[in-house]
């Protein structure tokens, strides 16, 4: 009977270890992530947006605008 009951304690043992890894990992998946691949702040990019005049004499038209800032509007 001893031999039993020490074979559940240990089966216990190794079902808690288990489950208490798993919790861990969890933890480790749900928790927020921090990332290098940050998205630049809208300070950031209106920053670095000129403003728009339009004179056609001096080819400031929208089009030549946009083209020059298009990638921001895009990505």
């Amino acid at each position: 009977m001893s031999t039993v009951t020490s074979e559940v304690r240990e089966l216990l043992q190794q079902q808690s270890e288990s489950l208490q890894a798993t919790l861990e990992m969890l933890k480790v998946l749900l928790s927020p992530k921090t990332t290098d691949n940050r998205q630049p702040s809208l300070d950031s990019l209106s920053n670095s947006i000129s403003e728009f005049c339009y004179d056609p004499d001096s080819r400031n038209t929208f089009d030549a605008w946009f083209t020059r800032y298009e990638d921001i509007f895009t990505d």
